[in-house]
């Protein structure tokens, strides 16, 4: 049986052999009018230096969306407009680090 992650790895191998990285998603997401979510999970936040980077580059390309900003793009398939793509940070499994290397951030 394949696991979640495993599914995940092989997904970046495709879009890493398609040649789809995040600079052309992106690009991309101009011509969608950047009306996307990209939703991004969490296990651990055992690295804060690495943490801390990519909250910057989120920061850089990306517009921090709430829940009730998610759901209702779910539920309608629209949302203000934005000046960057959507996104929002999970957390999973409630790990002590996540609450309190994440936080400081």
């Amino acid at each position: 049986m394949v696991n979640g992650f495993e599914i995940k790895k092989l997904m970046a191998n495709i879009y890493n052999r398609l040649g789809i990285s995040d600079y052309k998603f992106n690009k991309l997401s101009r011509k969608w009018n950047n009306q996307y979510i990209r939703v991004v999970n969490y296990h651990h936040v055992t690295d804060v230096h690495s943490f801390e980077k990519q909250l910057m580059y989120y920061n850089n390309y990306f517009q921090n969306i709430n829940i009730d900003e998610f759901e209702t793009f779910m539920i309608t398939g629209k949302m203000k407009s934005l000046a960057k793509p959507g996104i929002m940070l999970t957390f999973d499994d409630g790990y002590m680090d996540n609450y309190s290397n994440g936080l400081s951030c």
